[in-house]
């Protein structure tokens, strides 16, 4: 009884220790009363497995990581935080018989860094993480609670795969829960449920793409730096070479006169949509036009000088550029 007492507060000290490293993001703030879930599949073939299969020689656990791997740096690369924190249910280590229960592991991932890198820092955190997973849900509850962490912030993106979690039922808790699956016939699929409120089906479209995407290259993508990874198709990059020749004239005019232009043609509409605030053209430039006033005649400011702006990310943001 006391070697598991002294394992209960070895395992609790873990995740409170692990837990008040976490930094909640601007993204988390979705209350989980208005979620409504939707759901794409996207399916692969032999191709978006081939080199996972090289790579890990069947592995699941090697799998899990490399696929886990991939969600990190697409995260990473999206979002751009520095921190990227993924839930996950319990995963299933030979015969072990674990708790179900949501675990949490934080990537610190570097624009620098290569996908084989990304990989290695994701196998060390899971490595570590496996140790303490023997947590029950509950308990995890009460630490985030107490830390101050909000669930909905610490279990926004949820992993999963298939051949090794447990109970993928507690990723519900998730906004964003990415779950790979074997196929028969040697094919991979990527399933995505999501909150409709938080995240527009082009988003999660794109996200599911250039995830399979990854998979099919990975071979070649290993030595590159996350910030040089490009994820743009060719017939993607056409069509974009495309459209920015039929619009070369905009090039040659700022913002501020594009923006000017667009006030013009159609001043009633929407230019700025921030949770539930909206506002036209016209709204815009008017607030617009009326910080410029303060600014110049309560600080001087003049126009071609350079200022400064700190402020909490909203409707008003877009005002200050």
């Amino acid at each position: 009884n006391n070697c598991k007492m002294k394992d209960i507060r070895i395992l609790n000290k873990y995740w409170k220790d692990k837990i008040k490293q976490f930094e909640e993001p601007k993204y988390a703030s979705v209350p989980y009363e208005v979620q409504t879930i939707g759901s794409i599949c996207l399916e692969g073939n032999s191709k978006h497995l081939s080199a996972i299969a090289r790579l890990t020689n069947n592995n699941a656990i090697a799998e899990y990581t490399i696929y886990l791997s991939l969600v990190g740096a697409l995260l990473r690369k999206y979002i751009q935080v520095e921190q990227i924190w993924v839930a996950s249910p319990s995963v299933k280590v030979n015969d072990e018989r674990v708790k179900e229960t949501l675990l949490l592991f934080k990537l610190d991932i570097s624009p620098t860094d290569s996908i084989k890198d990304i990989v290695n820092i994701t196998r060390s955190e899971l490595q570590s993480t496996l140790i303490y997973q023997q947590i029950d849900f509950s308990d995890m509850k009460v630490h985030l609670q107490s830390s101050g962490v909000d669930m909905n912030a610490a279990f926004q993106f949820c992993f999963s795969y298939s051949p090794v979690n447990i109970n993928t039922a507690l990723a519900a808790y998730s906004k964003f829960h990415v779950n790979i699956q074997k196929q028969e016939m040697g094919s991979v699929a990527i399933n995505i449920n999501y909150d409709e409120h938080k995240y527009d089906i082009s988003f999660v479209k794109m996200f599911a793409h250039h995830y399979m995407r990854m998979l099919a290259d990975l071979d070649e993508l290993l030595s590159k730096k996350l910030a040089d990874l490009s994820l743009i198709s060719n017939p993607e990059r056409e069509i974009l070479l495309q459209f920015a020749g039929e619009h070369k004239k905009f090039v040659k005019e700022s913002i501020c006169e594009i923006f000017q232009e667009q006030k013009i043609r159609s001043p009633e509409k929407i230019a700025v949509v921030h949770g539930n605030v909206r506002l036209s053209y016209a709204e815009l430039n008017r607030k617009a036009n009326h910080l410029a006033i303060v600014m110049e005649e309560k600080y001087g400011v003049q126009e071609g000088d350079f200022v400064g702006v700190l402020a909490d990310y909203s409707e008003l943001t877009v005002v200050t550029f």
